[in-house]
């Protein structure tokens, strides 16, 4: 029997009712799942057939101890899903640009590294946005996501001094409409949902049936990726008739 583990943390070790489900499915098909967290050192991570990260949800607070943690996986040969080097690149946000270079549509957004001096009304009249959102490049959940309007320079400049920054334009169709999430498994569409809520936490979601032609494009896409994932959502909204991608 094939042993996986189930990647969790020790902050909320227990699955979501999703994964609990797709464990079943695989107890099924004689595949054995642990539910594991990552920053349990006791794990003997080289004993699992197959390393799935699943809810590893206080990653961006501990964004170094996580790349560690990854790195010694790869060193130690495990296989990890999706890849080591993946689950890096994707973690930092910048990755956002060399999709962009890809042909991705991406939301406009100015990339701040720490400790950048800017001043944020100014940055606003630059670019002719009446407002913008301000997150980390690092983040989950919206956490630490703010409006520009929310914050006071001195705030904003104590922001962009802790951590690299993204500020994007505010696109108020996305309250109105919602986000999309593409779900895909080996590049094969799956399914998706939309997100829609006051706020950038979208509280309402409903599944609904894309059309052929936006499957077809986002996994044209996913092609050039580097490496295929084992899985991978896409979210975005249509903005004029055209995908724009907010995170992948």
């Amino acid at each position: 029997m094939k042993r996986v583990a189930f990647v969790t943390c020790l902050a909320t070790p227990e699955l979501t009712q999703s994964d609990e489900a797709a464990a079943v499915c695989l107890g099924e098909s004689e595949v054995e799942v642990s539910v594991v967290p990552w920053d349990d050192s006791a794990v003997e991570w080289v004993e699992f057939d197959l390393v799935v990260l699943r809810s590893c949800w206080d990653y961006h607070r501990r964004p170094a101890e996580f790349y560690t943690w990854i790195h010694s996986l790869q060193r130690g040969g495990v296989s990890l899903a999706n890849t080591g080097d993946a689950l890096i690149w994707n973690m930092h946000k910048s990755y956002l640009r060399e999709l962009a270079r890809e042909g991705w549509h991406t939301f406009p957004t100015v990339w701040l590294e720490k400790g950048a001096s800017e001043d944020l009304s100014e940055l606003l009249d630059k670019k002719s946005w009446s407002e913008a959102v301000v997150k980390p490049m690092i983040s989950a959940s919206s956490e630490e996501t703010f409006l520009a309007s929310e914050l006071t320079q001195t705030e904003f400049e104590a922001y962009t001094n802790r951590r690299d920054t993204i500020v994007q334009e505010y696109i108020p169709q996305l309250e109105e409409d919602g986000e999309l999430s593409l779900v895909y498994f080996h590049n094969e569409f799956s399914h998706m949902i939309r997100k829609v809520g006051s706020g950038f936490k979208k509280e309402k979601k409903s599944p609904e049936f894309p059309s052929i032609e936006l499957i077809e494009e986002i996994q044209d896409l996913l092609h050039s990726l580097e490496a295929l994932p084992l899985y991978v959502r896409v979210d975005g909204a249509m903005i004029d008739d055209k995908f724009s991608l907010l995170e992948l």
